[in-house]
């Protein structure tokens, strides 16, 4: 009984350490591949950093709505530095991108084209819906309906 055991025991070895070797394989493919996941995920993390950066960069961007009035206000000052006088301002029925208004403004022919030409809020994405110029009394009248878009 001895000896068979004695020849037992090289086969019941080998056995273990194959067991243990497909262990070992089959523990470092895992490894392998939770490393590759790790990669693909801080690549992704790296790539949505990235594109984050370049439109926060960007100029002509949407804003938060907590910069609305800011924006309205550098609006209303470019409005004001360019010589028009803003009669009438309403705000239009919300939207879910943003809020539109309806300004109606009077000024020279110059100052006119000057605000037309610069309409911008620094880096705000600004849309104009709509623009009528007109004469009364010797002042052009502007009409306009913009947009200030807002990202939250």
């Amino acid at each position: 009984m001895k000896e068979k055991f004695q020849k037992l025991i090289p086969f019941l070895l080998s056995v273990s350490v194959l067991i243990g070797a497909g262990v070992a394989c089959q523990m470092t493919m895992e490894a392998m591949g939770t490393h590759q996941e790790i990669r693909d995920m801080e690549k992704t993390v790296a790539e949505f950093q990235q594109k984050a950066m370049m439109v926060n960069q960007a100029a002509f961007r949407p804003v938060r709505r907590s910069q609305v009035p800011d924006v309205q206000r550098r609006i209303l000052g470019k409005a004001s530095a360019n010589g028009l006088y803003v009669q009438e301002l309403h705000e239009m029925p919300k939207e879910s991108d943003g809020f539109s208004y309806k300004m109606t403004a009077s000024g020279t022919w110059e100052g006119t084209a000057r605000f037309i030409q610069d309409f911008h809020a620094q880096d705000a994405l600004l849309a104009i819906r709509f623009l009528s110029l007109g004469v009364e009394n010797g002042s052009i009248i502007t009409i306009m309906e913009y947009k200030i878009y807002t990202k939250d």
